[in-house]
């Protein structure tokens, strides 16, 4: 079981990860032919996240704690044979539930393994190995080999857990919560790819926008009020592009300058979008010291396909600073025609 951490070390996918480790498992448990893994969710229901042995429908379970055997009988405190699962399932299942798992065929077996697998004291899944032939043995040899499995697998998940926390830290914002950079970068040079492949096929071509935005002032809200409520501004203003393009990809990119990538929307659905954005900010500024914003907007189809992720970024950063620059010639003039009037 232990060389399981080294084939798992490089995989991001979840689901991938307990394929494996369920196989392992079954390879390793001698009259073991199928089985199953469930993972906790944010609901703190039990989901099926790999099965081996049984239909896909299988995954369109959910279970309440209360309704796993190994819940009511040690609490998940450790492994446990179960036999006559059958009988067991239906004093803790509702009806429609119990059959369902009868029809995928999860009671066409002889006996189970079931494991339970904690990370930082809590359970966050259960492996079940199944027999579809023997009973599996209860002796203390046995005992001690499922206390050394249940073990590696608390491992196991501790590690991967760490790792894919260290992950997510690596590519999120601290401030916002938005993807950083980084993570923006690979997404972007991804969607290009798929983009270069589906211009191949006129009929699977999508638009592909890219948007760089940049808060006006900022330097200002944080010369006068101070960091912290430049620190506000921000994560307002993340939230209000978590919130104006939900269905999009948003990124922070560095201090008051942020990224979104929109694919599968045409250019007037975008422009309603940024438009709503600018008439809230005017409508909520006492509220936030966030008042406006400058934006550019280049579309990415076979003209600049080819170009790096630097060039883009330069290209629509470009665009944003005019934005910036016509508003500003905007306000001179307003302010010179003001005070032209006043003089008369």
């Amino acid at each position: 079981m232990k060389e399981i951490h080294l084939e798992i070390s490089d995989l991001d996918n979840k689901h991938e990860v307990c394929e494996i480790i369920l196989t392992k498992a079954i390879d390793f448990i001698k009259f073991s032919t199928r089985g199953s893994l469930l993972l906790i969710n944010e609901d703190g229901l039990f989901e099926y996240v790999a099965i081996k042995g049984y239909p896909e429908e299988l995954k369109n379970l959910r279970f309440q704690k209360e309704e796993l055997y190994l819940y009511k009988i040690n609490n998940f405190k450790e492994p446990a044979i179960l036999t006559g699962i059958d009988k067991l399932d239906k004093g803790l299942l509702n009806e429609m539930k119990y059959d369902q798992l009868k029809d995928l065929g999860g009671f066409n077996i002889k006996s189970t393994i079931s494991f339970p697998i904690h990370v930082n004291g809590e359970v966050i899944a259960i492996m079940n190995l199944d027999s579809e032939r023997v009973t599996f043995e209860k002796n203390r040899q046995t005992k001690l080999l499922y206390e050394q499995i249940k073990y590696d697998l608390n491992s196991i998940f501790e590690n991967y857990n760490v790792r894919e926390k260290l992950t997510q830290l690596a590519n999120i914002d601290e401030l916002t919560g938005l993807l950083n950079k980084r993570l923006f970068k690979k997404i972007l040079e991804s969607e290009i790819e798929i983009l270069r492949k589906s211009l191949k096929n006129v009929k699977d071509s999508e638009e592909l926008y890219l948007i760089f935005m940049d808060i006006d002032n900022f330097k200002n809200i944080n010369d006068e009020k101070g960091h912290y409520f430049g620190d506000m501004a921000l994560r307002y203003f993340a939230n209000l592009l978590k919130e104006y393009f939900s269905e999009n990809v948003v990124s922070r990119i560095y201090g008051d300058e942020f990224a979104i990538l929109c694919r599968g929307e045409n250019i007037c659905k975008i422009g309603e979008k940024i438009d709503s954005l600018k008439y809230m900010l005017q409508d909520c500024m006492i509220k936030t010291n966030v008042k406006s914003f400058s934006y550019g907007i280049i579309k990415i189809d076979e003209n600049n396909l080819d170009k790096s992720y630097e060039t883009l970024m330069h290209d629509v950063d470009e665009l944003m600073y005019k934005d910036k620059k016509d508003k500003k010639l905007i306000m001179i003039n307003i302010n010179e025609y003001s005070n032209e009037s006043q003089s008369r």
